[in-house]
This record gives C-alpha cells, structure tokens and sequence, in this order.
C-alpha cells in the first residue's frame, strides 16, 4: 500500500513539471526613445490574446506566457508597433510614428491633429523644405500651399516674396499676412531667419485665426516654428552645403540691328517731313532726313560716310559701319552668370530634461544683374529645460546680418528714365557702345537721357565689374 501511494504522489510531481515546463514568465519596461517610460504600453504575445499593459513606470509582467510562443507585439498611439523576441527579461524601446507627427500641425493656440481642425491649414514641413533651395523662408510655400499666392515682384537676391493669402483687400492698409515665429509676432524682414533653421510652416487661411490675433490676422497668418534638440544624449551635427548659378530664364526679344534701326528712324523722319508743319514733298522729305537724321537724332555717327552722305534717294545705307562697333550690346554690360553658395552647421543634444538646438549659416547670392548682390550671415540657439512635470523653462537667440544690393538706383530713382540697371541698358539704343576706347562711359545721349548711361555708370563703377569694349 505505501508503495502504491509513493508511486502516486511521483507521478503527480511530473504532471505538475511537465505542465510548468508548457508555460513561462516574462517581464520588462518599456521606453520611448528619449528614456522615458511609456504607461499604458500594449504588450501581446504573438499570436494569441494574451497580453497586458505596462504600468506608470513602464513596466510589465506576462505570466503563463506559453513555451511555444516566440515574440511579443509592443505598441502605443503614436508610437511604432515593435516585435521582439521573448526573454525572461524584455526591455524595448519604441520610436516616433512619422505618419502620426505629420497628422499634427501647428495652429495659433498650440497643435491640433489635422482631422480635429475646422478652419482651412495649409502645412510645409521640415522634409519639404529641405527639398527647396531658397533665401527666404517662405520662398518654399511657392507652389506647395494651395490657396496662397507667392510672387517674387523684382527677383533681387535677398529679396522677400509678397505673399497673398486672402485676396488683395485689407483693413489695415497692407496685403501682407501676419508673420509669427515660434509664438511671437514677426516684424523684421522674412529673409533673415535662415531656412535650415525651420522645422515647419503652416499658413492660416481662414477667419479662425481672428480669435487670438484680432484685426492682425485679416490678411492670414503665417506661422513658423524652428527646429529645437531632438534625438538623445548622443550631440548630433549636421552639415549642409548648396551651390548653383543663376541665369536669365527667358531671353531678350529680337531687336533690330544699328543698320536696321538706321533706316528705319530714316523712314520715320522722311515720314515726319511729309506730314508734319513742313508738309515736304516724297523726294525733299527723304533729302530732309539724310541731312537731319546724325545731327537732330543720332547724335552718333558709326559709319564710314559723312553725316549728309549716309543713305540712298530710298534711304538704304550705302556708307559700311566702322569696325569698332561690331559689339554693340548694352546686356554685356549689365548682365553676367550670377552664384549662390549657401552653407549652415547645426548641432542638437535632447534627454527627458532638456534639448537644445544651435546653427550657424552663411549666404551670398550675386544675381545675373550687375550689382544684384546679397550676403547674410546668421545663427540661432534654441534651448528647453524641463526640470520635473510641472516647471518649462527655455529661451530662443536669433542673430542676423545681411547687406543687400538691389541693382537699381536710388539716386536716379524719378520718372524722367528707368531706375534699374536692366530698363537702363534696354532703354539705351544697340547703335552705341557703353564704354568708349579708354573704358570710360560713352555719355553721348545717342537716342536716350543722360541718366540713363548715369545709372549704369554709377553702378558698373560702383562693383568694379564695368567691362571695356
């Protein structure tokens, strides 16, 4: 009998063991990328409906987690889903969804997701940005944000463009939509905040945005936000470099050559002496302009006749053009294969405790405008602490320096002739040459004003790019 009660009680030791060997525990955290915990985790082992959460310090225990069982599933809202292989001991660390931090914009009271937001958004963030190669920050919402209207007026390096969100009327005596930049309205010139430095646009279109700015936001609000630390306690640094050249994208209209504009300014002064007070005959008006056309028009005689022994009786020229005036292009003057070099340095450090963000950026632009330049210089620090959940503290440090060129004339600027150095050399007649033999600035007026060859003298002198011809 006691035998049969010893072989008993073995025999039920081995059921129990055989059935413990069936099953496992399993325990461990769960962390977001920056070290913190993530309460409220779901942990699932695979393929079955066992599971639980992890608890506020993101720690979790699985017991009876079958031996056949392989991996757990650890997930949360936002976060990336992560399979891991099963251990006594688990410890995982989940990443950021970028699907789900694309969901959510920037708003003038703080972020919404975008299914949430009733008023019309248009966003820009950081990965298209990086796609643009522009000066001006908002330079990247040309084309990219539906519903807004951004024009490069003059096209000058450094030159910010107009932006128009809600039409062209406006209560406040301008078209142009209230700038906001990391919270606080923005005042200076767009172009000085470098665009590597930006982490996200997002344009309020619709009269929502009235409710915190008031009358400010009748023209749509921009609202920029820039980069801050983000990764962990590993400092992180980024070089960017860009370098292009600019050239004319349309070419100039075809334009009548010296001896083509001779013989027509010829026609129009026989036409001239036909019809006007001096009512001359067919064959004396055509006489009158031979005699006329150097002394009362021109002004500048590049031929190899006199100035009355030009033309024919049907105002063809007969006299040859001297050699020196085979080049007579005033665009060579002004015009020439602009560049653009752009560099930038950035450097990040972020933990649960504090991120701190600061760059350095340099930028020269010389437009394919003579004297079209544009040089800026500029850095920015960004720091947040975070001591413990109820105290933020931080600050943001924008430096700039920029010297602009904007290749029109300010002294000349009236409407007696064009103030830019392109409508100068398009006003100047291609039947003079810009310098004379010496490189000095030809100032015989030559069917223009004098201050028109003032306008490009001033400038072409004032860079040191003036070409002799």
């Amino acid at each position: 009998m006691g035998k049969k009660i010893s072989l008993l009680v073995l025999c039920l030791f081995v059921s129990i063991g055989m059935a413990l060997a069936q099953t496992q525990n399993v325990s461990g955290v769960v962390n977001s990328e920056d070290g913190q915990p993530v309460a409220g985790a779901s942990i699932i082992v695979s393929g079955t409906t066992i599971g639980t959460y992890a608890d506020d310090y993101g720690r979790f225990s699985l017991p009876n987690v079958p031996a056949s069982a392989t991996q757990l599933e650890v997930s949360f809202l936002g976060m990336k889903t992560l399979t891991v292989k099963i251990a006594p001991y688990v410890s995982v660390t989940l990443l950021a969804d970028a699907n789900s931090i694309n969901e959510t914009v920037v708003v003038a009271y703080g972020t919404q997701k975008r299914e949430s937001i009733t008023g019309s958004v248009s966003q820009i963030d950081e990965k298209k940005l990086e796609l643009r190669t522009t000066t001006s920050a908002t330079g990247a919402l040309e084309g990219a944000a539906p519903g807004v209207q951004v024009n490069n007026t003059y096209g000058e390096p450094g030159a910010a463009p107009a932006i128009r969100i809600r039409g062209f009327g406006s209560v406040n005596g301008t078209n142009n939509p209230l700038f906001v930049v990391d919270g606080a309205p923005f005042e200076g010139n767009i172009a000085e905040i470098n665009p590597a430095d930006i982490a996200s646009i997002s344009v309020l279109k619709d009269a929502a945005s009235a409710a915190l700015y008031g009358n400010r936001a009748a023209n749509g609000v921009v609202l920029i936000t820039t980069k801050s630390g983000k990764g962990s306690t590993e400092p992180s640094v980024t070089v960017k470099i860009n370098q292009g050249v600019y050239t004319r994208g349309l070419p100039e209209y075809d334009t009548l050559n010296p001896d083509e504009w001779m013989e027509v300014s010829w026609t129009a002064m026989r036409n001239y002496a036909m019809h006007s007070s001096l009512k001359l005959d067919q064959a004396a008006a055509g006489t009158y302009a031979t005699e006329h056309l150097i002394a009362d028009y021109a002004k500048l005689n590049i031929y190899d006749g006199a100035n009355n022994a030009l033309f024919d009786a049907n105002g063809k020229l007969v006299a040859k053009r001297k050699s020196v005036y085979d080049d007579l292009n005033w665009f060579d003057a002004v015009e020439r294969t602009g560049y653009r070099q752009d560099y930038s340095v950035s450097g990040s450090v972020a933990s649960s405790k504090f991120n701190v963000y600061a760059s350095l950026g340099y930028t020269n632009e010389q437009g394919y405008i003579v004297a079209s330049d544009y040089e800026r210089m500029t850095g920015r620090v960004n720091t947040s602490f975070t001591p413990n959940k109820w105290f933020k503290t931080g600050g943001s440090f924008n430096a700039s320096y920029g010297i602009q060129q904007y290749g029109y004339s300010k002294a000349y600027g009236t409407s007696s002739g064009p103030t830019d150095l392109y409508g100068a050399a398009k006003a100047i007649l291609r039947y003079t040459l810009p310098y004379d033999e010496n490189g000095d600035l030809i100032t015989q007026p030559g069917g223009s004003t004098t201050n028109t060859y003032s306008i490009i003298d001033e400038w072409t002198k004032s860079t040191d790019e003036r070409q002799n011809f």
